[in-house]
């Protein structure tokens, strides 16, 4: 996941290039092979979703523009998603269900690396107009943002397991505050809300009653606030619904995506049922057909459901959904089966991670790209939520359950 997220990190990418990333990729795949691993994604509830997608992937090779291209990429994709949700589930699967997170501890590193050496390096700071956007060092704030949302989880599950011990947990408390401090200074929008949903799904399975009055509360201080002192509220609003004076000058929050959301919604229509093909922009004939190794591509889409439409057409788009049907689906119906509140918490961490992925990929389009800066860490966290699903249908299964439900009947 480090080898993706680092490409677009000052300094970190000299060691992470984009091509070094598929070397890393390859070892690990590599690995879970030899200690059988490999095929857990497949074997598992989402496994026939997930094959049903990829080989659709594969099969629009035969009509693509750049068929090569379309080779590659298609080959890149199904090794991330193979390799990385079969490493999630093996890693939930092995540990306790409280450190089932710990994978994106390194992530949660890099982010922290970005944010904080970014304060002593020049350009750190983008000016948009009468607002200020950090990007540490990261190439881009939206970039920065989706690092942020990659380290909440981290965050919310350490001070999760600090509430769970009855501890006052400084560190964890200021931690998580240092994320939501660092997400809010990129002002980017997609993040904030993808973190908003995670936020909201982790404190439903905490029990929202407990955090009831705490909103409450927000909202009434928010309310005078407002009341009090609009200017402030208006600084708000500016930062972070319209972004840039541009923007507010047409009060349109979407301005800066309108261009890109426009040609985006003509290329999907040009791919009609069944897309241009796997990885390809249409009508960008010049890419080369080893652009996926390159790290370029032929133009930014800004949204995961009109580059599905575009690449695999809408015998894509409806299995692209149920593929967010049955990733999410799986710990979903286990967190609402489960007894275990701790686990039903560690659960919804996971579901509320993965609806504010997708939800970010809506302005991104990074769920559909081989080399996305967040595709491996999405399918990684899906692994993650199946192998902890399916270790909570073991634990049914076992002869422990039964006898303490014959105990409790």
């Amino acid at each position: 996941m480090i080898a993706f997220a680092a490409v677009g990190v000052l300094y970190f990418n000299l060691v992470f290039s984009h091509f070094s990333r598929w070397i890393i990729l390859a070892l690990m795949i590599l690995f879970l092979l030899m200690k059988s691993k490999l095929f857990l994604s497949i074997n598992s509830e989402c496994g026939a979703a997930i094959l049903l997608f990829l080989g659709w992937c594969f099969l629009t090779i035969f009509w693509s523009e750049v068929p090569a291209l379309s080779f590659y990429k298609a080959t890149a994709y199904a090794m991330s998603v193979i390799g990385l949700t079969s490493a999630g589930i093996w890693w939930a699967r092995s540990r306790p269900y409280d450190h089932a997170l710990d994978i994106f501890i390194p992530i949660s590193l890099l982010t922290i690396a970005a944010a904080v050496l970014g304060l002593w390096v020049h350009g750190s700071v983008i000016d948009a107009g009468s607002i200020s956007l950090y990007q540490g060092l990261s190439r881009n704030p939206n970039l920065m943002g989706i690092l942020a949302i990659m380290t909440w989880p981290v965050a919310l599950c350490a001070v999760e397991n600090v509430r769970g011990k009855r501890k006052i947990g400084f560190f964890e408390y200021s931690f998580l505050t240092a994320v939501l401090g660092l997400v809010l200074a990129t002002s980017s929008r997609a993040s904030i809300g993808a973190i908003v949903i995670a936020t909201a799904v982790y404190l439903f399975g905490a029990g929202f009653l407990r955090y009831g009055v705490l909103l409450l509360v927000a909202l009434l201080l928010g309310l005078i606030i407002h009341l009090n002192n609009p200017e402030l509220f208006e600084s708000a609003q500016k930062r972070f619904l319209y972004k840039d004076d541009r923007a507010l000058r047409f009060e349109d929050i979407f301005k800066s995506r309108e261009k890109i959301w426009e040609v985006s919604r003509r290329k999907a229509e040009d791919g009609g049922f069944v897309g241009v093909g796997f990885g390809i922009a249409a009508g960008h004939r010049e890419q080369s057909d080893f652009s996926a190794f390159q790290g370029t591509r032929g133009r930014e889409k800004g949204n995961t459901v009109l580059a599905v439409m575009e690449e695999t057409g809408k015998v894509g788009l409806v299995l692209y959904a149920f593929v967010i049907y049955f990733v999410i689906g799986t710990p979903l119906r286990a967190a609402l089966t489960t007894q275990d509140n701790k686990f039903r918490v560690m659960l919804c961490i996971v579901i509320g991670t993965l609806l504010g992925l997708v939800f970010n990929s809506q302005f991104e389009a990074w769920w559909i790209a081989a080399g996305g800066v967040a595709t491996p860490y999405f399918w990684c966290m899906a692994g993650v939520g199946i192998g902890l699903a399916q270790k909570i249908h073991l634990r049914k299964s076992s002869p422990d359950f039964y006898r303490s439900a014959a105990g409790i009947v």
